[in-house]
């Protein structure tokens, strides 16, 4: 990376990669702690190339041997830290969005089955399915019974920045965070207008059909 690129991190970038390298750090340390190691066992990395190449081979060797995602799923990296500000997300993430995703105006809030999610830097599996005509609550029970809840809006985010034709395909819903507006639900909805991607708002209790898509979040 050159120092160009460097200096035009944004400050939500620089906060993302501390975060990753601390919770690093701290997974490392636990796993020393568990074993009763101690600094020295760790500089065993920086004085023996061949135990370093060991330790990356086995963890790209169990990358690679995955398993393929069934369709409609995807493995997508989450950062999490702060939200972006709307005018970074109107202007760079998506070409339009709805004013009621702008946190300086409106409060923005979790779903009740978003309530405790981890939120360390990683990868996620991502399910959209098409759930026919259904409710936002029979959806989201639909999504339980196999294992996924609604994703923070985070991840909506990070989803959209990772795939970002699907939502001109079809409309995406996200469930798992909502602004009050007139004592009404709303919530956000990753949608397209002649190609131009947009984060626009519906209703909660809003009668879905075959025409949305619900994006989902492995627990």
């Amino acid at each position: 990376m050159s120092r160009k690129e460097k200096k035009d991190w944004s400050l939500d970038a620089l906060l993302s990669v501390v975060g990753f390298v601390f919770e690093l750090v701290r997974v490392v340390v636990n796993a020393l702690r568990r074993r009763d190691g101690t600094v020295d066992h760790l500089r065993r990395l920086l004085n023996e190339p061949t135990l370093v190449d060991k330790v990356f081979d086995l963890i790209v060797v169990k990358a690679e041997a995955a398993l393929p995602l069934p369709p409609d799923h995807y493995s997508v990296f989450v950062p999490y830290g702060p939200i972006p500000s709307y005018a970074e997300m109107d202007k760079k993430l998506f070409d339009s969005s709805s004013e009621l995703w702008d946190a300086t105006k409106y409060a923005l809030q979790s779903h009740k089955t978003c309530k405790d999610v981890d939120e360390t830097p990683g990868n996620k599996e991502f399910w959209l399915p098409c759930l026919g005509e259904i409710s936002s609550d029979e959806a989201i029970k639909k999504a339980d019974t196999v294992g996924f809840r609604p994703p923070t809006f985070m991840e909506a985010l990070a989803f959209a920045a990772a795939h970002p034709d699907l939502q001109r395909k079809f409309s995406i819903v996200i469930l798992g965070c909502f602004v009050l507006y007139y004592q009404f639900r709303y919530v956000p909805v990753l949608s397209s207008n002649d190609g131009r991607r947009g984060l626009d708002r519906r209703w909660f209790d809003y009668g879905w059909d075959a025409d949305y898509r619900f994006l989902f979040v492995r627990k």
